[in-house]
């Protein structure tokens, strides 16, 4: 079974270039561009834990509350589909051992090992004091939204495997265990008694491509005028959405981004992801 099931931008969040720490991330970045250029999935909560998060304290918390969220509402809508299929129950006991008790534990734990390094506790959120740093806050927003973001994840398969888990978890469980936070624990997560849905993130305007740096030109084969067309690579349009590369790949997949195959690789055309994008600002 070929599976993805790598929580979305998680090293990129922790060790890369949208690690909210690194130089370049501060407060006094460029969020309000970021803003303007972020494209988000419009994809509503396929779950049933509504995630419940104070609200942004800033622009930067903005911009990774709508990266995060729209990425785990993607994440979430993947897995649980292919779960929601697979009627093979030691294949859903080993994706049980795989992705829960492997991967988003061992995801947590590696959060929880950076909350505490830094000393981003919750309290500091809930209670700011007046003379607290805002890009300090702002730190604790991001990595604390997180937290919350791979518990949903956690929670959401847990419920679609329920016919093969032997012991729940449940949110306050996965900090205690996982993050060593100690009882009793403040939660986010708000199991819904029917199917409610929550609104999808918005869509802000498309980036302006010039700015970008593009792969080298390449010559289209079926192109019988010989015309040279640019193209960009997975990574490229990743890094211009700021988004997964996984991401990506699902919306070539989905007909949402034009792109075909050479040498096994996605070489995706400029000019149609373009469009892509002003058809992105204009709905």
């Amino acid at each position: 079974m070929n599976l993805d099931y790598r929580f979305p931008l998680f090293d990129t969040l922790l060790h890369g270039r949208l690690n909210p720490l690194m130089s370049g991330n501060e407060l006094d970045g460029d969020y309000e561009i970021r803003l303007q250029q972020q494209i988000v999935a419009t994809t509503a909560d396929p779950g049933v834990y509504e995630l419940k998060f104070i609200p942004s304290l800033n622009v930067k918390c903005l911009y990774y509350r709508r990266l995060l969220i729209s990425e785990t509402f993607l994440y979430c809508e993947e897995l649980l589909t292919i779960l929601q299929e697979e009627e093979d129950e030691r294949i859903r006991a080993f994706l049980l051992d795989a992705i829960l008790n492997k991967h988003l534990t061992t995801c947590l734990k590696k959060v929880g090992e950076r909350i505490r390094q830094n000393g981003f506790h919750i309290a500091q959120l809930i209670h700011p004091a007046p003379e607290a740093d805002i890009e300090f806050l702002s730190n604790v927003y991001v990595f604390h939204l997180l937290k919350i973001c791979i518990a949903k994840a956690y929670l959401e398969i847990q419920e679609s495997l329920s016919d093969v888990v032997v012991i729940r978890q449940s949110e306050a469980m996965l900090y205690s265990s996982y993050l060593s936070e100690i009882p009793p624990v403040n939660t986010f997560l708000i199991k819904r008694s029917g199917n409610n849905p929550v609104k999808p993130p918005h869509n802000y305007p498309a980036p302006e491509l010039e700015k970008q740096t593009v792969s080298q030109p390449a010559k289209n084969p079926d192109d019988a005028a010989g015309k040279v067309i640019e193209f960009l690579t997975i990574k490229e349009v990743s890094d211009i959405l700021r988004v997964d590369e996984r991401t990506v790949r699902r919306r070539i997949k989905n007909g949402d981004i034009t792109a075909f195959k050479s040498g096994g690789k996605h070489l995706i055309d400029k000019n149609l992801f373009e469009k892509y994008l002003k058809d992105k600002n204009q709905s």
